[in-house]
């Protein structure tokens, strides 16, 4: 009998480059690299490190997401971790099961939050408006 287990990656980040398709017919394959980040802090200043991740979108699926993203956009990933040998080293990489493109790689203009008063837009200060229009 064999133990249960689970393998899922869920990742969420910006494409590095424009997705390019690969193969023909059925193994027809979408490859991206998603860049994740994460803030800490080191001494009095903020320090970023990036990962960045492999990730393999298939079939019909690889098709439309090739029309919707480009390099910048932000993705949504649901997966699971694969690993093959090439020239003698293994590699890693995400097999996508599901995606979401969250924006479209255009820098977005910052909006004041609709529900804090004219008279802030920090939303740490500011006492929230019910969004319910009580």
């Amino acid at each position: 009998m064999s133990n249960p287990s689970v393998n899922q990656v869920i990742i969420m980040g910006r494409l590095g480059a424009d997705p390019e398709l690969k193969g023909t017919g059925d193994s027809r394959f979408l490859s991206l690299r998603v860049a994740t980040s994460q803030a800490r802090l080191v001494g009095r200043e903020w320090k970023e490190d990036t990962e960045w991740h492999t990730v393999k979108v298939w079939g019909e699926s690889a098709s439309r997401l090739c029309l919707k993203a480009k390099k910048g956009t932000l993705i949504h990933i649901v997966g699971k971790l694969t690993s093959h040998m090439y020239q003698e080293r293994r590699m890693w990489e995400i097999r996508a099961r599901e995606w979401k493109v969250v924006t479209d790689g255009r820098k977005a203009e910052a909006q004041p939050n609709k529900l804090l008063g004219p008279e802030s837009s920090d939303p740490w200060r500011a006492e929230p408006k019910s969004a319910w229009g009580r």
